[in-house]
């Protein structure tokens, strides 16, 4: 049996803040998140609002440029040779910068509302589609299409170890794990209940983690440890975990 560990009241951020003179009064509506090349040199940044990827030079937090993607870029994926895969969660398309490049190389379109990502054993790419209920797989050099998964819920966060992946369902407290060659799903998993924290008249409810934001592996597969966002009780309503 896998277990499974939660995280909750999910975001740790680490932020540079660069100097950005005459930007008035803008305030930024949404960010997506960040990624890093493996000799720490480079830093890619999904900007959701201006539908690019920002580069950071990391030793002087300067910004080398940026690259144009599709709409609402959500999440970044680097993979061991510093391939940079993005998702644009609002145009339905996965894309890919080659290591050292400032442009895009293929676009690839996926299922609705792309979110997270993940390579596998085969050398795919998995692209979790949040308003599909479906994880896409993908020949992660072309973006061409092998496959597609259905899993139902809200996919979100999606990681591999070998080809077998977790997928985090957003609304709901489920996990699925997934042969992500064979598109069968092994197992689903509900994230244990634990008592609430409040304060309640009488006896209190349980409190069910809820909207799984992420998802990482033990290097053995052993542990899944979750991140989520909310804290669902037996209540109407949503309590802050």
């Amino acid at each position: 049996m896998r277990n499974l560990l939660t995280i909750g009241a999910t975001l740790v951020a680490t932020l540079a803040l660069v100097g950005c003179p005459n930007q008035g009064n803008y305030v930024p509506r949404s960010s997506g998140s960040l990624g890093l090349t493996s000799d720490d040199a480079t830093l890619f940044v999904a900007d959701t609002d201006h539908n690019r990827v920002t580069v950071i030079a990391t030793a002087t937090m300067e910004i080398i440029g940026h690259i144009p993607v599709g709409s609402a870029p959500e999440r970044i994926l680097v993979g061991p040779d510093d391939t940079v895969w993005v998702t644009n969660r609002g145009g339905r398309t996965v894309m890919r910068i080659p290591a050292g490049s400032m442009e895009v190389a293929a676009t690839g379109l996926v299922g609705g509302e792309p979110v997270g990502m993940s390579l596998n054993e085969d050398g795919n790419l998995l692209v979790a589609n949040s308003s599909s209920g479906t994880v896409s797989v993908l020949d992660s050099q072309t973006l061409g299409n092998v496959g597609e998964i259905a899993v139902g819920g809200t996919p979100w966060a999606i990681t591999a170890l070998g080809n077998t992946a977790y997928v985090t369902d957003l609304l709901s407290s489920r996990v699925a794990v997934i042969d992500s060659v064979t598109g069968d799903i092994e197992e689903e998993m509900e994230i244990e209940h634990e008592q609430s924290e409040n304060c309640f008249m009488g006896e209190a409810p349980d409190r069910i983690p809820n909207q799984p934001a992420d998802v990482v592996l033990s290097p053995d597969g052993d542990r899944a440890y979750i991140a989520h966002v909310l804290a669902r009780t037996g209540t109407d309503g949503f309590t802050n975990d």
